[in-house]
């Protein structure tokens, strides 16, 4: 839970997360769900995280 909170918080490097893909996926839903109602800035950078980790695949 430390590591989730880290992301959406911002306070990470750019070292690997030990988060499984069933995490990563949740992330992703949680941002996804929250589109519309984050700063556009805030969301480009978490999206940017998942991104950078190459995480991000297609549906």
């Amino acid at each position: 839970m430390g590591y989730i909170a880290a992301f959406f918080l911002g306070e990470y490097d750019d070292a690997p997360m030990p988060l499984e893909a069933e995490d990563w996926q949740k992330i992703r839903e949680t941002i996804e769900d929250a589109s519309k109602e984050i700063d556009i800035t805030v969301l480009t950078s978490l999206m940017d995280g998942i991104l950078s980790r190459r995480l991000l695949k297609r549906r």
